[in-house]
């Protein structure tokens, strides 16, 4: 199967100012991303995980290494060099998405559309509430939503622009069971019926067999 996401020699290193310190978040981190396939990346707190998922979504630079993404629009794509086409590839979730309270959910998508580039905004938002069941609260302040809704909401946020890509950074974090079971048949949905690759990180070992593939890494 093809991959979609190939990074080589990963690492990230921060300086710490004030302690005149120089700290490594990862060293040296290898993978490849299989399209169209469900992967679980997981290791504990602190290992890095959010750190890969913010190189991917091209957030934060890697201090060296090579990431390339293989887009079917776009062909080859370097990390460094290309970033804004592959963020037109890509939906991320981070692990504690902020979002206007007293803004509805269906002005939130509404405007992450619209900021993704998306011309038909509004239609968007609408087919995303339904398909997320989040239709009936639509006009709802978003500061009232349950965690879980508000993780549904965040999912759709991710498909404003309609990417290939799903990069979702502990998106089963504070769940209960029955909700990791309605994101996980969410994200099984995107995965089968729109042909999107996802990758989720998770600290929990038991949420791996969620997933088709997983990527073990150690602490950094």
């Amino acid at each position: 199967m093809e991959e979609v996401i190939q990074c080589h020699n990963l690492s990230k290193r921060y300086l710490n100012i004030s302690a005149r310190v120089q700290i490594t978040a990862i060293s040296d981190f290898n993978m490849s991303l299989k399209r169209s396939e469900l992967t679980a990346l997981i290791g504990r707190n602190g290992s890095g995980k959010s750190t890969i998922l913010r190189i991917f979504a091209t957030l934060i630079r890697p201090s060296s290494g090579t990431v390339v993404f293989h887009s079917e629009t776009y062909g080859h794509l370097d990390i460094r060099r290309d970033a804004q086409k592959i963020r037109r590839e890509i939906g991320f979730l981070p692990e504690n998405p902020l979002y206007y309270p007293n803004v509805s959910a269906f002005a939130t998508l509404v405007y992450f559309g619209r900021l993704r580039g998306q011309q038909n905004a509004v239609d968007r938002a609408h087919e995303l509430l339904r398909r997320f069941r989040l239709k009936k609260w639509a006009d709802i302040p978003v500061g009232i939503f349950s965690h879980g809704m508000r993780q549904r909401l965040g999912l759709a946020s991710t498909l404003v622009h309609d990417p290939s890509v799903l990069l979702l950074d502990e998106p089963f974090q504070g769940l209960d069971f029955q909700s990791i079971k309605e994101i996980t048949d969410l994200l099984r949905e995107e995965q089968s019926r729109h042909n999107r690759t996802v990758l989720y990180s998770t600290h929990d070992p038991r949420l791996v067999q969620e997933a088709d593939n997983s990527i073990h890494i150690e602490e950094g």
